[in-house]
């Protein structure tokens, strides 16, 4: 989460947000897992900061992913315009093989 208005004037305040942030995806990661394990789905997750793209591409590559499976939001217009494409960024710019599948 970028320090960008009213939020960089408040360091404590963007701290917090940055936490709750955190601790929002991980409680939806951990949920995901579980329903995944239930269905004898082996799955690993991690956090990291940064491009959201280029943090899943360094991952692919340290990794040595062979094919990268991600869901698109399937954003077309402005909101793509304003939000980008992390699913179109992997896409073209990923040494590994890639399938975009659509998100529910």
């Amino acid at each position: 989460i970028p320090r960008a208005g009213k939020l960089a004037e408040m360091p404590d305040v963007y701290d917090e947000v940055v936490a709750a942030t955190y601790r929002e995806a991980e409680d939806y990661l951990k949920a995901l897992q579980a329903r995944l394990d239930s269905a004898r789905v082996s799955i690993e997750y991690r956090s990291a900061t940064g491009g959201i793209a280029r943090q899943i591409m360094d991952y692919a590559a340290e990794e040595d992913i062979d094919l990268m499976v991600l869901s698109s939001h399937g954003r077309t217009g402005v909101d793509r315009w304003i939000h980008g494409s992390v699913a179109q960024k992997v896409l073209n710019s990923c040494a590994c093989s890639t399938l975009i599948v659509r998100g529910q």
